[in-house]
């Protein structure tokens, strides 16, 4: 159970986003999609930006199981002092780019308590607790599917509507975690919570790899409208599965903290299966009669066939890459992670004039799968430094260098 939940509960509430996506590629058309796209990937960005900041950090840098508990209340009362901020920013940003105050609510709110539970579930973690951390997703995503449900019932569907489904879910889930973590909110919880240093370099990567694909995003619906991005959403849908198992897999390692050898096994069993697996989607789309592809996805089906085999280049890149960088994590090597994901997002900014010039999803699908073959080639390059270290250096590698630091012992269920 505590192998497994963790990573459960991760999956659980990625196949809740991914739903967000597939919904709006079956009720949209390519303006709206598109529109619910980047106002997705915005508000998935302060997510995951404070999830690595204060949950995966705190989760990282926690030397004992004592650690590990002290730091849950911090980590949740320090995400819970900044979130209003991050919303009101939210609001304003929207606001502007889109001159409509409902949508721009609307993004608010799922910035501020997206994000809260996101730290949630690493709060629970902290304290050992996984079945409540499974619980907490388990119920984001079942409320997440029954408001989306009455959403299409009750009320003509729109991007602002879709965003109220997750927000409300995230409200729902939170609740219970809040009484059991009892954060303190304050800003000594915060400075607290950001003492360790790791959460610098982890925030740093994850603003790497997801602000630097929203703005190869951006550059491209600003050269051929939104109904592009709304093309290269379509044929992400697919693949929503990889980025889902990755994920899972990450927080199995940050909660359970396995030895190099047996990450070393995981990692490259989920690289060869996950490798395998993206190369069967591919066949299995273009064999997908195409009258069976549009009850699935509407007008957005014929876009992402299109589109299959050049996500399939990237998804097949971002695998491999991903593989390496959570080895690195696994041994606290944060500065090689980040070493890694600048040379991503170095490559991907190369490409962004040649989007300018040749706007197309094409291009977009093809500047990110150079950008992971970057990331994947430093990356690999860094472990291989690692593994040429001998046991007797080893101690001193350490001491000179902290980010290889074994990671801390788990804590048990209460």
């Amino acid at each position: 159970m505590r192998w497994v939940a963790p990573g459960a509960s991760q999956a659980i509430s990625s196949v809740g986003n991914a739903v967000l996506v597939i919904v709006g590629a079956r009720w949209f058309g390519a303006n709206e999609f598109g529109r619910l796209s980047l106002a997705y990937a915005s508000v998935l960005l302060v997510s995951q930006l404070l999830r690595v900041a204060l949950g995966e950090a705190s989760l990282l840098g926690a030397v004992s199981v004592e650690d590990r508990h002290a730091a849950a209340p911090q980590l949740l009362g320090g995400a819970l002092f900044l979130v209003p901020v991050l919303g009101a920013i939210a609001f304003v940003i929207t606001l502007v780019t889109t001159r409509q105050v409902a949508f721009a609510v609307a993004v608010a709110a799922a910035v501020g308590l997206v994000s809260t539970a996101e730290i949630s579930r690493y709060a629970l973690l902290a304290l050992g607790l996984v079945r409540r951390a499974l619980s907490l997703d388990l119920s984001w995503t079942l409320s997440e599917f029954v408001l989306l449900g009455v959403l299409r019932v009750a009320a003509t569907a729109s991007a602002a509507g879709v965003l109220w489904c997750w927000t409300v879910s995230a409200a729902i889930a939170i609740a219970p975690a809040l009484v059991r973590v009892r954060p303190a909110i304050s800003l000594a919880s915060l400075r607290k919570a950001l003492e360790n240093e790791h959460w610098w370099r982890l925030t740093i990567n994850e603003s790497l790899l997801t602000g630097t694909s929203y703005m190869l995003l951006a550059v491209l619906a600003a050269n051929a409208g939104a109904s592009a991005v709304g093309g290269v959403r379509a044929a992400f849908l697919p693949f929503l599965w990889v980025q889902l198992s990755l994920a899972a897999a990450w927080l199995v390692v940050l909660s359970r903290q396995p030895n190099p050898r047996r990450v070393n096994r995981l990692v490259l069993a989920l690289a060869v299966a996950l490798s395998t697996a993206v190369l069967a989607t591919v066949a299995v789309v273009h064999l997908v009669p195409a009258s069976f592809g549009r009850v699935l996805l509407h007008d957005n089906w014929p876009t992402m066939r299109n589109l299959i085999d050049y996500a399939g280049v990237a998804f097949l890149c971002l695998t491999v890459a991903e593989a390496g960088l959570l080895n690195l994590k696994a041994l606290a090597d944060t500065a090689g992670v980040l070493r890694a994901r600048l040379a991503y997002a170095l490559a991907a900014l190369a490409s962004l004039a040649i989007i300018a010039i040749a706007p197309s999803a094409r291009t977009v699908l093809l500047s990110m799968a150079a950008a992971h073959v970057a990331a994947g080639f430093t990356a690999y390059g860094r472990l291989r430094r690692h593994r040429r270290v001998p046991p007797a250096a080893e101690p001193a590698e350490v001491s000179s260098a902290p980010m290889t630091k074994p990671l801390p012992a788990p804590s048990p269920e209460r």
